[in-house]
């Protein structure tokens, strides 16, 4: 008696994936000073959607208004000088004036001092120099210093990055109701970075930064709401917060956003959106978004159906190391859709994703090596494949698994382990391994024999539409069942 073979067609192409693990949503952020055609100098911090502007005339006012500095008219020649130079891009002149000022005290001029350091205008880049710097400037309560200080701690060299001491100059900060220090005070929380974790905390600063008009602060409170942090779950809030950062033009609330109108996930389905979300976010360099408009784009979701133009967005996104565009990229290339089939280059893209651990991919890998396709035919290979598959609960690994095990292909035979996987499978419904688990029962492979259970698992079969199984019913069912040859 024969039971059924390994499945040999790799799985259909699957949409993005987005984790449900949240990892630190804040890029590396750097100082730039931009000259203004107004003679203004604006400090811009880089962080996506991130921007502190600093007219510079306002703050010298202030300057004289809060600290009564600039009395000293030689400062003030020191840091109006600085501003001159600044201006007119001379940042090596504009540093040499700052750092005049700054060493007879002046708050502003030693905030500026920090930042060029920080950013590397006109000066190497040196984080321990803008500590120094911005350390003066924040221990006179000057906000901005305070929180570019908390930025030099989170985000600085190894030798440099002190969480704790990110924390507490992000609080301060943020007491002051900064606003992006009150997003990163956010992410501390969030993250358990300085301080223990605690969601509901982070949920509060992101609250107050979002409300604020931070994009990216906005985007992580739609996380919040998406994701039951510090907060009850809420998918219309957290479209409200996707679409707010979405609007300032924040890539990854996009992305979340597009998403939701995929799924209708808290606001009615809207695929022509979704697209349109998805075109934005990938355009802006979303590894996920790539590949979802190349899911768009290769099954016709709202845009003329074109496996070429799908083949572009899922390489794209597989040159930024993502396991499913890696994976469908790997589909296309073993079906032929929008490239010349290449069983060589099927491999190649499902083997970077298997090793991901991106189980669909384990799957086609084992495939590849189980039929010589692209690779030396390898049982062995096939074998590890379809076991890693199978461990992470993948139903067609752990039913050829139970094949391999069945006939000793790559790995020592036993109907023991047989029944195990085809088990497994079965009770997720596969109806091969629930047929093939009632020819062991029929026959006693692995198991004593036991028509009543094979009976079970062949009607199980049966009713997903198994015409051998609707055989084998009936043979049990016969007067001379329990003696027939099967």
């Amino acid at each position: 008696m024969k039971y059924r073979h390994d499945l040999t067609t790799p799985n259909p192409t699957y949409k993005a994936i987005i984790s449900a693990q949240r990892k630190s949503k804040l890029k590396k952020t750097f100082i730039i000073i931009i000259l203004c055609t107004t003679f203004f100098t604006t400090l811009s911090c880089k962080n996506e959607n991130s921007s502190i502007n600093i007219p510079i005339e306002e703050t010298a006012k202030n300057d004289i208004e809060i600290n009564n500095e600039n009395s000293n008219s030689q400062i003030h020649n020191y840091y109006s000088k600085g501003l001159e130079f600044s201006e007119k891009g001379a940042y090596k002149e504009a540093l040499q004036y700052f750092l005049k000022s700054a060493e007879l005290g002046h708050t502003e001029s030693q905030f500026y001092l920090g930042a060029y350091y920080f950013g590397g205008l006109g000066v190497s880049e040196d984080c321990k120099e803008a500590i120094k710097w911005f350390t003066s400037a924040a221990s006179k309560d000057h906000v901005k210093a305070q929180f570019f200080l908390g930025l030099c701690y989170y985000e600085g060299p190894d030798e440099y990055r002190n969480y704790n001491e990110a924390f507490k100059w992000f609080s301060r900060a943020a007491e002051n109701n900064h606003a992006e220090a009150q997003n990163y005070l956010g992410a501390c929380y969030e993250l358990g970075r300085g301080s223990l974790q605690n969601y509901e905390k982070a949920f509060k600063w992101y609250t107050k930064s979002a409300e604020q008009g931070r994009g990216d602060a906005q985007y992580n409170l739609g996380l919040c709401y998406d994701q039951e942090r510090g907060t009850i779950r809420d998918y219309s809030e957290a479209v409200k917060w996707y679409t707010k950062s979405a609007e300032q033009g924040y890539a990854k609330a996009r992305l979340n956003l597009g998403v939701y109108y995929f799924e209708g996930r808290g606001v009615k389905q809207d695929l022509t959106k979704a697209v349109k979300l998805f075109e934005q976010s990938a355009e802006q360099g979303i590894a996920n978004a790539q590949c979802y408009l190349g899911y768009c784009y290769a099954n016709g979701i709202s845009v003329s159906q074109n496996d070429q133009i799908a083949v572009q967005w899922y390489l794209k996104s597989s040159m930024q190391d993502y396991p499913p565009a890696q994976h469908n990229l790997g589909n296309c290339y073993y079906k032929g859709l929008g490239v010349k089939q290449d069983y060589n280059e099927a491999v190649k893209w499902y083997t970077k994703a298997a090793e991901h651990n991106f189980v669909e991919a384990q799957f086609n890998l084992g495939i590849c090596y189980g039929q010589g396709q692209g690779v030396q035919l390898d049982y062995k290979e096939a074998f590890k494949w379809y076991f890693k598959a199978a461990q992470q609960g993948y139903t067609d690994a752990q039913y050829n698994l139970g094949n391999y095990y069945a006939k000793g292909n790559g790995v020592q035979q036993s109907d023991n382990e047989a029944v195990k996987w085809y088990t497994k499978a079965a009770e997720q419904g596969h109806a091969g391994a629930q047929y093939n688990l009632g020819i062991f029962y029929t026959e006693g492979y692995g198991v004593p024999q036991n028509y009543i259970e094979a009976a079970k698992w062949f009607e199980k079969a049966a009713q997903q539409g198994d015409i051998d199984a609707q055989e084998m019913l009936k043979k049990i069912a016969s007067k001379n069942a329990y003696t027939e040859e099967f």
